[in-house]
Parts: structure tokens; sequence; C-alpha cells
């Protein structure tokens, strides 16, 4: 006698279904966002501010990295791509998606609160994995 049990729908809750769509919104505008974040920021990177700084002027080396460092962890986001397709097929992407806001979220933090550029380097690279 073969098991029906297997062919029946898994109910999912429909919270769920809803959090899911809107984290993959603001996912996406949390990404466009920080992809074009280092164009009003340059000058003030490169000059300082009158006020307490963040993070000290940058050289052209450092800042260089900066720029880059959202194309590079682009690259290898894309090179990991399949585990997280494998991971996805696991967890289901109900479940997938909000881990991956946990970590875009912790990109936004390293950008916003450690005031070494370094951080900044690591958060936007960071951020590069998800695109």
């Amino acid at each position: 006698e073969a098991d029906d049990t297997s062919i029946l729908p898994v109910e999912r809750s429909p919270l769920l279904s809803v959090l899911s769509c809107c984290l993959v919104c603001v996912a996406a505008f949390s990404q466009g966002v920080l992809l074009m974040w280092v164009n009003p920021v340059l000058p003030q990177l490169v000059n300082g501010t009158d006020h307490d700084d963040h993070l000290p002027p940058l050289d052209d080396v450092k800042l260089s990295f900066v720029t880059s460092a959202h194309n590079i962890g682009s690259m290898i986001g894309a090179a990991l791509s399949g585990l997280f397709l494998v991971l996805a097929k696991y967890l289901g992407l109900h479940r997938l998606f909000p881990l991956l806001a946990l970590c875009s979220s912790l990109s936004w933090l390293l950008l916003s609160t450690v005031p070494h550029y370094q951080a900044v380097i690591a958060g936007r690279a960071l951020a590069g994995l998800f695109v």
C-alpha cells in the first residue's frame, strides 16, 4: 500500500510568504542604495567633513579598495551562488531569504558603525555577495 502523504501539499504560513516578499523588495532596494552609496559619499571620504568624521580622509589607494569591494564581493557571490541554491533546496526560500537579509543587515552595520575603512571594505564586499 502506497503512502499518500507525500503528494499532499505542505501548508505554509501566509505571514512567512508576505515577510519573504517584503524582504526581497527591501533587499533589492538595499543593494541598489549600497551600490550607489559611494557616489554621494566620495567627496566626504576624500576631504572629510567639518564635524566628527566617521572615517578619516582616505587616500587614493584606500578609496579604490572601498569603491571596488562591492564588485569583488559580487564576483565571489556569483561563484558561490550554487551553494545558495543547494541551501535553498534544503531550507526553502522562505527560510533562506531572512538569513540573507540578516547578512545584508550586517553589511550595513559594518558600513555605518565601525570607524575603520577596513570595515567599510568588508561591509561592501559582504553586500556584494548577495547581489
